[in-house]
């Protein structure tokens, strides 16, 4: 996972002279700091963490604007119906070389070893408790898990105001639909079990 110390993508910036228009590159890390800040404001909690990646000048910026984001945070505003919106599924080919995986039921990256035992020690209890197979350990994790990512993606809705459905942007203030629809929402954020744990895994980033 490697971090460059400055992001390749230029940006034309067009000034003006006694002779005309000239047209300047720049690397888009050598925009002015207050710059960086209007830029992260206007982002919701998952693309500012792909946009700290991209470089180390900007990941503290990005710690110091969002703190810790969960891997379960969104892109609400993208209309995809796909993991790709998610952060985690943004993140997944970045920690590929890592060899870690996203477990659906940790809410984590985590190593494929881990993730093969967990599917084995559910198939296990499964053949001794065949009549409550969906009682198993793992399957509690992952209705804990299914419910936890809902209020993480209710609260990044809420956080830009609204959401897609079919294909069409809905405004949230418009009739009070999203106090209806973020009536879920009474407190200030999502907590999982795990977070914290240090080693190579990881819950939020």
């Amino acid at each position: 996972m490697e971090q460059r110390e400055d992001a390749v993508v230029t940006i034309p910036i067009t000034t003006a002279d006694k002779e005309g228009e000239t047209k300047v590159k720049a690397t888009i890390s050598s925009l002015p700091p207050e710059l960086y800040l209007k830029i992260f404001k206007c982002l919701d909690r998952a693309s500012p963490v792909c946009f700290g990646l991209a470089a180390k000048k900007f990941y503290p910026i990005h710690k110091e604007f969002r703190g810790l984001v969960p891997l379960t945070a969104c892109c609400p505003q993208v209309p995809s119906r796909s993991g790709g919106r998610i952060l985690f599924g943004l993140l997944k080919e970045w920690i590929k070389e890592t060899g870690l995986v996203f477990s659906g039921a940790e809410l984590k990256f985590i190593t494929l070893e881990k993730k093969s035992k967990m599917k084995e020690d559910d198939f296990i209890w499964g053949f001794y408790n065949w009549r409550s197979f969906d009682q198993s350990p793992l399957a509690k994790k992952l209705v804990k898990a299914k419910g936890a990512r809902r209020l993480e993606i209710l609260r990044d809705e809420k956080e830009a105001g609204g959401w897609w459905e079919k294909g069409v942007w809905i405004d949230g203030q418009e009739r009070g639909k999203g106090g209806q629809r973020w009536v879920e929402l009474t407190y200030e954020g999502v907590e999982f079990e795990g977070i914290g744990d240090g080693g190579t895994e990881h819950s939020w980033i």
